[in-house]
């Protein structure tokens, strides 16, 4: 079955009403909420930036965080800094 065969079967299942075949229900799995996605401003590394020592750490910790744990994060980033 090529793509294209099977993007007008999920778009007719939808149109009908149909469920999903059995194989693509996963069923008794918890899923935690969302949550907010890490903001990192990395502009804080900067050597000219001088932050204040507890900003630096916020950021490192966020940063440190985000790579163990959360897999994706958002960098603030200022044009000087490219």
């Amino acid at each position: 079955m090529s793509q294209s065969d099977s993007s007008k079967n999920v778009l007719q299942m939808s149109i009908n009403g149909d469920e999903p075949p059995p194989a693509y229900v996963v069923e008794g799995c918890a899923v935690g909420g969302a949550g907010e996605i890490p903001i990192i401003d990395v502009g804080v590394f900067m050597p000219s930036s001088s932050p204040e020592p507890e900003v630096l750490d916020s950021e490192l910790g966020k940063l440190r965080s985000a790579l163990a744990k959360e897999g994706c994060f958002q960098v603030l980033i200022s044009f000087p800094f490219l």
